[in-house]
């Protein structure tokens, strides 16, 4: 199974973290929502993704799409998730948990 990179957008900054085969994470990193974040992110992912490495994040109204367009220029692999997909997934496998910070 290809390794995920996971991306929580905001609208000032994103989250983003390794998800490993054990449920772990392997490292996490905070940046700006901003060309210097995606430059960062881009020095990131070339230290910690595989080259098989899927990007997932959930739309967020318009915060998400630069980073989103970002990545694909660069020839990451992503994908954008619909927030009412995901949360059905999640009450479907009777996650009740909520993990980011809000």
């Amino acid at each position: 199974m290809s390794p995920v990179i996971g991306i929580d957008v905001a609208k000032r900054s994103f989250d983003v973290a390794i998800d490993l085969t054990n449920g772990k994470h392997r490292t996490k990193a905070k940046l700006s929502n901003d060309a210097k974040g995606f430059q960062a992110l881009q020095a990131w992912l070339q230290t910690h993704a595989q080259p098989d490495s899927w990007i997932a994040m959930e739309a967020t109204g318009t915060y998400h799409q630069a980073l989103a367009e970002f990545l694909h220029a660069q020839g990451y692999r992503v994908c954008v998730l619909n927030p009412a997909q995901t949360a059905a997934y999640a009450r479907s496998q009777l996650s009740r948990v909520k993990t980011d910070r809000s």
